[in-house]
């Protein structure tokens, strides 16, 4: 028959097992989050950069205006992605008010551009505005990368200290119960 401090003690092992995955999966879930922010974040520069330089092509055909419409449309889209969240993208919005506010501070460098999406020739004086415009976006969504990049690695050094406490715990709990339990029931 199986004695019960074995059973609680085997029942105590699982549960930290369980727990440490829990806590692992979770934080897991969470780096790979901030991945996919830091991709989204970059491609809004990508994406800045590719609009920008249809707008100084100012093609007239239709190629070039579906293009051009087609990379705001998805600019604009990520750009709410980063501070909504969004199942498409798999992100949840930016919760760091630092962050999120600069974010907020960036949009207004996306509804500068808005109006010259159907322009089909610039003057030399919107090019020079839509040149600073955009400029002045890569500059501060950098800073945001950088931000962003700064706030994973916290967390990751979070997760790896939560790992190792938590390998400590158990492997203290495990030799607690082979000195009090298992031990116990072998000798009797």
């Amino acid at each position: 028959m199986i004695n019960k401090p074995f059973i609680k003690g085997a029942l105590l092992t699982v549960g930290l097992i369980l727990l440490n995955q829990v806590v692992i999966q979770y934080w897991l879930y969470q780096k790979q989050e901030d991945s996919r922010v830091i991709n989204l974040a970059g491609r809004q520069r990508m994406l800045s950069q590719r609009l920008h330089a249809e707008l100084i092509r100012s093609d007239t055909d239709e190629t070039n205006k579906n293009l051009k419409l087609e990379l705001f449309t998805e600019w604009k889209k990520q750009h709410d992605a980063l501070l909504n969240g969004s199942d498409l993208f798999e992100i949840n919005g930016i919760t760091n008010d630092t962050i999120r506010a600069a974010l907020q501070d960036v949009n207004m460098y996306i509804l500068t551009i808005e109006p010259y999406i159907s322009v089909e020739h610039l003057t030399s004086a919107e090019l020079r505005k839509v040149s600073n415009n955009q400029l002045a976006f890569l500059e501060d969504m950098e800073l945001i990368v950088d931000d962003l990049e700064k706030v994973s690695k916290v967390k990751l050094k979070t997760i790896v200290i939560i790992e190792i406490l938590l390998a400590i715990i158990s492997v203290i709990v495990l030799l607690l119960e082979i000195r009090f339990i298992y031990q116990k029931v072998a000798t009797d």
